[in-house]
């Protein structure tokens, strides 16, 4: 269950929180929606097996994020 008012409140009140999210859809659309509010995120991730889909994945996302903090 999603409560969006209280996401948009915490968006709006720059409040520090963790949100989760798992592989479904378009589940990077949460970094573009919290740039878009000037939200700043960091993500955490797995680093692609592929060097170069990885470096290429990386810099895409770094225009809507702060950082990445890639998973041990």
């Amino acid at each position: 269950h999603v409560n969006y008012e209280q996401i948009s409140k915490m968006f709006k009140e720059k409040q520090q929180v963790i949100l989760i999210s798992a592989h479904f859809g378009n589940w990077e659309l949460l970094m573009r929606s919290a740039y878009e509010l000037d939200f700043p995120i960091y993500s955490v991730y797995r680093s692609a097996n592929n060097y170069f889909i990885d470096k290429y994945i990386q810099n895409n996302r770094a225009k809507y994020q702060i950082g990445s903090i890639a998973k041990w």
